[in-house]
């Protein structure tokens, strides 16, 4: 029994050791593109550094840096789809396997590259593997603009190597004419320089235009990728439904609006605890952080109370102490007393001055229409001299 017991102690080591070297693994496809977007992105620039020279060579993908605006647009595209893996987006992994198999293809048949072609077969190969991980959204109007992109660079990129291989059949052996398109395509698709094909029609000038611009599309589908994804559509069920359960379980000054998170990019706010029995509001968390990773949105919360801190902490949340919510016991609270004079004083002031308090335990709702309009010329009247518009503490003012 003990001997069970040793080895069933010594388990979770293992498979967190494991778990560990597959973590590092699984980063190793994003950090080498990462790399070769680096490596364009410091030859774009002046520093031309000597040190850097044989790095391709020894990269899965080899960047055209054959211009400075050619290698800028290579470091801009590889950067964000190193960006992409590392979000764990599923486009990014469709983009990079395409890349990847394009630079195997050119490491093998044009450069000659042994490393770099064994290093980019071992990408491929952890893409793979590791292709469950991929699982991030992208938004449905984000993905189709970008596929569009690439669509458009694909076939632009695709009829300037036709283009340039049909005016090159004079200058080069007709035996090579259809390798020397295959050779140009498969660099391009793999961010490298399209090479010979395009530098025989008008010095390459024409052409590598139309290169470029297709590789300008494709970057730019690459950056849009990377959108977060969109909201949840929510109805009217859906709303009366959550509404019934803050009702009923919802604490703390924020009640009414713990039934939406704000979403600012890729930030979402949860405001205030999750609402609903203990038992069930840890699970909802749990769905709500799992709805997060599979739109790319990296959650917070805004008020958590001392109670929801345990469950966020062993989440992985780290908790900032911003400040201190005041509240108030109506039943015993007065303004009788020394301590209470400045407040005393400054709430006659305001009797005085014509102010008064009424409490709309149910909001604002429909019969208080003159506070209404005076809310809203108190609003217009602020903004007459070119003032920005001011809010609440967690919303701006808006006509019921």
């Amino acid at each position: 029994m003990r001997a069970a017991q040793t080895s069933t102690a010594h388990a979770p080591g293992s498979v967190l050791a494991l778990r560990s070297l597959r973590e590092v693994v699984s980063i190793v496809p994003a950090a080498l593109i990462g790399g070769a977007g680096l490596v364009a992105a410091i030859d774009s620039s002046t520093l031309h550094l000597g040190l850097l020279q044989p790095l391709p060579s020894l990269l899965p993908i080899d960047p055209d840096i054959s211009e400075p605006a050619t290698a800028a647009i290579a470091a801009i595209g590889l950067l964000g789809l190193s960006i992409g893996l590392a979000r764990g987006k599923r486009v990014a992994w469709w983009l990079a396997m395409a890349t990847l198999a394009a630079a195997l293809l050119a490491q093998v048949e044009l450069f000659k590259h042994v490393s770099a072609a064994i290093l980019a077969a071992a990408c491929l190969m952890v893409l793979i593997a590791d292709r469950r991980r991929y699982r991030v959204e992208t938004g449905p109007r984000s993905r189709w603009v970008a596929f569009l992109l690439w669509g458009f660079g694909a076939m632009l990129a695709i009829a300037a190597v036709g283009v340039a291989v049909g005016h090159a059949a004079s200058l080069v052996r007709p035996a090579r004419d259809t390798d020397l398109g295959e050779d140009a395509l498969v660099s391009w698709l793999a961010f490298g320089d399209p090479g010979v094909a395009v530098q025989h029609l008008f010095n390459g000038g024409l052409l590598l235009a139309a290169t470029v611009t297709a590789r300008v599309a494709v970057v730019l589908g690459v950056l849009v990728a990377l959108a977060p994804g969109e909201v949840p559509t929510s109805t009217s069920d859906g709303e009366r439904r959550a509404a019934a359960i803050a009702r009923r379980f919802g604490q703390g000054a924020l009640l009414p609006f713990l039934l939406a998170y704000g979403r600012d990019g890729r930030l979402a706010i949860v405001l205030g605890d999750p609402i609903g029995p203990v038992a069930e509001a840890t699970s909802v968390l749990d769905e709500f952080l799992d709805t997060c990773r599979r739109c790319d949105w990296v959650p917070a919360v805004y008020q958590a109370s001392a109670a929801g801190l345990d469950p966020l902490r062993a989440r992985g949340f780290v908790a900032y102490h911003i400040g201190l919510e005041a509240m108030l016991d109506l039943n015993s609270f007065d303004l009788i007393g020394p301590r209470r004079a400045n407040l005393r004083h400054t709430v006659t002031r305001a009797q005085r001055g014509g102010l008064r308090f009424e409490w709309y335990p149910t909001g604002l709702g429909d019969e208080p229409r003159p506070v209404d309009a005076e809310l809203l010329e108190v609003d217009r009247a602020w903004q007459l001299d070119g003032r920005p518009p001011l809010g609440f503490t967690v919303n701006r003012y808006r006509r019921s």
